[in-house]
């Protein structure tokens, strides 16, 4: 529209359309503003919130005393047996229900060094450290199997035990460790008497879990790493229960 040739009228109405068009311009971008200011403080707070995390799990993984090498090697070596393995781990280790959240404040999944330097652990603790023992014996193969629950509750959760397979009579059993049974803690090695995994597994956890899944970890990171969660190198296909 021509300024000049408006009437005074048609001008105010012109100017008046200014202002309102200025004004919500104004409003969207202080909304855009703010919007955009909230944004930025809460990736800054979530930022801030996974550092703390961070800063918190890496004091975590400090706090453990770990053993030295020459300890944890010579473990391994003295364990000839998956008895041997079993009563060792048995004999050193104080299982506790809930120790990672309460002792660690969260899942941690420790490796053969850090269990002994905290002489304490829960079923994936105890099923990392047999296998761990046993990890330079070629007479037997082991395999951690994770059972999972569909459903998790305080009083039932998911299990980690060992299958271990015997090279001479090729059956398998299983060591498991941080069993609940009748509201107290057990410990169990399960002679082998099954021709698979499968079999043996199925015999164990059926009617108590839902599914499972094997899990593979390097030997080192089974003797000396730390938080093996973030370890794992792959895990199998899930078998239904």
């Amino acid at each position: 529209m021509d300024v000049e040739k408006q009437s005074e009228e048609e001008f105010e109405i012109f100017l008046e359309n200014k202002r309102k068009k200025a004004v919500k311009n104004k409003i969207i971008g202080g909304i855009s503003l703010v919007a955009a200011t909230i944004g930025i403080y809460a990736f800054s707070g979530y930022a801030l919130c996974k550092n703390a995390e961070g800063v918190v799990e890496t004091a975590i993984e400090n706090s453990i005393q770990r053993p030295p090498r020459e300890t944890i090697e010579k473990l391994v070596l003295d364990a000839t047996t998956p008895k041997e393995a079993f009563d060792r781990i048995s004999e050193d280790i104080a299982f506790s229900r809930h120790f990672d959240t309460n002792r660690l404040s969260r899942d941690y999944w420790s490796s053969l060094q850090e269990t002994y330097g905290l002489r304490a652990g829960d079923c994936e603790d105890g099923a990392i450290a047999f296998k761990a023992m046993l990890s330079d014996n070629p007479e037997y193969e082991i395999n951690l199997v994770h059972l999972n629950l569909d459903n998790n509750t305080l009083e039932k959760q998911d299990h980690m035990v060992a299958a271990y397979k015997d090279a001479n009579t090729q059956l398998w059993g299983i060591a498991s460790f941080n069993t609940i049974e009748n509201e107290k803690i057990v410990n169990k090695l399960l002679i082998p008497i099954h021709g698979t995994i499968k079999a043996t597994v199925e015999a164990y956890a059926k009617g108590r879990f839902d599914s499972w899944h094997i899990v593979e970890i390097s030997n080192e990171n089974l003797m000396f790493g730390r938080n093996l969660e973030d370890d794992v190198e792959s895990i199998s296909e899930e078998y239904i229960l």
